[in-house]
């Protein structure tokens, strides 16, 4: 069945699957995020600021 909107009205229990591996897959990518920028928080002290500000920035914008 080609991907259509009356094809996704008429079975929308069809088009869940890719969906719920998409949020699935975006929530282990966000916590994997979130652990890489803990961890590197907890041993940061010894980091230049310019360091520091880039983690910041790459972080902010991956979430």
């Amino acid at each position: 069945m080609p991907l259509s909107l009356a094809g996704l009205e008429a079975h929308p229990g069809r088009y869940l699957g890719p969906m719920l591996v998409s949020l699935s897959l975006e929530a282990l990518q966000t916590g994997i995020i979130i652990n890489q920028s803990l961890t590197f928080w907890e041993r940061a002290e010894r980091e230049r600021n310019v360091v520091r500000m880039l983690v910041s920035l790459v972080t902010i914008v991956a979430l």
